[in-house]
């Protein structure tokens, strides 16, 4: 017969793995500044800044192609500090890698701009899957999900194919996963059994 105390631990057993459920439910998102306000460099208000390739200057992103403007207030920014991907000059992209666990479906949402001139397209890769988006304005809210095959890091990426120096603005890039429906329920399952087999042998 179970004793108090073994029930009792079994009880926060099947609270903590609820709560770690929820917790990758998709309720936290993966990637870091996600809205790209968190910096090195200093934005003006009305202005931008140009960030090379390789640069560290986006905390959390890896700048690559040529370059990318971060701009503020200005050229069609959409929420204080955005990227405008065409760079000056440009094109450039912006990646960060995030840790993946098999069979979990990750979503990506971010909202998406034209800063003028003539934007051809944003191309967006999550994991294995790329999607081409064409910017405009108003800027507008795009997403897509991916599922992951297997557990390693995989990078989430937005690229731009414009060199006019001017092009496709992103912002608020923001990444979850909810784990595969299968595997949550067989979860929750072992633990509620755990729970009503300590009940039965306490009483």
């Amino acid at each position: 017969m179970f004793k108090k105390r073994e029930f009792e631990v079994l009880k926060g057993l099947l609270a903590a793995g609820l709560a770690t459920m929820a917790a990758s439910s998709g309720a936290v998102g993966l990637l870091t500044n996600s809205g790209f306000e968190n910096n090195s460099v200093v934005v003006p208000n009305g202005g931008y800044v140009t960030v090379g390739a390789g640069s560290s200057a986006i905390t959390g992103w890896t700048v690559g192609g040529v370059s990318v403007d971060l701009i503020q207030g200005n050229y069609n920014a959409i929420s204080n500090i955005s990227v405008d991907l065409a760079g000056t000059p440009g094109p450039g992209s912006v990646s960060q890698s995030f840790n993946a666990t098999a069979g979990y479906t990750y979503t990506l949402d971010w909202d998406i701009a034209n800063n003028g001139g003539s934007a051809n397209s944003l191309v967006v890769t999550l994991g294995e899957k790329t999607l081409t988006y064409s910017p405009s304005n108003p800027s507008y809210h795009a997403s897509f999900s991916w599922m992951a095959p297997l557990t390693k890091s995989y990078l989430v990426t937005f690229a731009s194919t414009d060199s006019n120096n001017s092009g496709a603005v992103i912002d608020n890039a923001v990444l979850t996963a909810v784990p595969e429906v299968g595997t949550m329920a067989m979860s929750l399952a072992g633990l509620g059994v755990l729970c009503f087999v300590a009940r039965r042998r306490r009483g």
